[in-house]
């Protein structure tokens, strides 16, 4: 029995490299996926202004306030929310 010797990517690499794809194509920066416990599950860090840590530490931020909403039933289904700042900078939660 013959066994192949071509890799399988990993899934967070094909995850990665379609996120690179995402990126490359708007005026993204970076872009990071998290599991709902807050493990990074792939990551396109882009031009480096936004840490792991930094993108995390948002992204559960949202997600509590997110769900407290959800529980009061004024935002059901909420998808993402966009932040801008005075630079005109967005961050897609």
């Amino acid at each position: 029995m013959a066994f192949s010797q071509e890799k399988i990517p990993a899934p967070q690499r094909l995850i990665e490299e379609e996120i690179a794809k995402v990126v490359n194509l708007g005026n993204i920066r970076a872009a990071f996926l998290f599991s709902e416990e807050g493990l990074s599950l792939a990551e396109v860090p882009g031009d480096n202004t936004t840490s792991v840590s930094q993108a995390l530490e948002l992204a559960l931020s949202v997600q509590d306030a997110v769900n407290l909403l959800d529980e009061r039933e004024q935002l059901q289904g909420t998808r993402e929310l966009i932040f801008v700042t005075h630079s005109r900078t967005r961050y897609v939660i």
